[in-house]
């Protein structure tokens, strides 16, 4: 999923098309990043409503709930609710590991976007 302004969300692809890790590295590398501005919010309500199947669901015990964000920056659309879209993701059984990629990273922010202990779970 791909995530900017003006609630601009795209599913690029859904991690259960591939069953190994080389197809889901080419998928990503396939990705075009076009910039703008960070909606991390809203990103993180589109995939913790739409992405993973619910916590009572068959499948909820058997699959990790994982969510990997990876960002360029920091929050600027949203910024308010960057923080509490996260800890409800949390609560909901949801691990967020956070990627900081290029030189404008918050690194604050993703410490606490991402799930304790952020030494395991935040990357730069």
């Amino acid at each position: 999923m791909k995530f900017s302004h003006r609630g601009r969300i795209d599913v690029s692809f859904q991690m259960n098309r591939y069953d190994n890790v080389d197809d889901i590295l080419k998928a990503i590398e396939l990705l075009d990043i076009r910039g703008g501005n960070t909606n991390i919010a809203l990103a993180l309500r589109v995939a913790r409503n739409h992405m993973f199947p619910p916590r009572n669901s068959p499948r909820s015990g058997t699959i990790p709930r994982l969510l990997i964000l990876v960002t360029d920056g920091r929050a600027t659309e949203e910024a308010y609710w960057t923080i509490p879209e996260a800890n409800t993701t949390k609560a909901d059984g949801i691990q967020i590991f956070t990627v900081g990629i290029g030189k404008e990273i918050d690194r604050e922010q993703l410490k606490a976007i991402a799930t304790a202990p952020w030494e395991t779970h935040f990357s730069l």
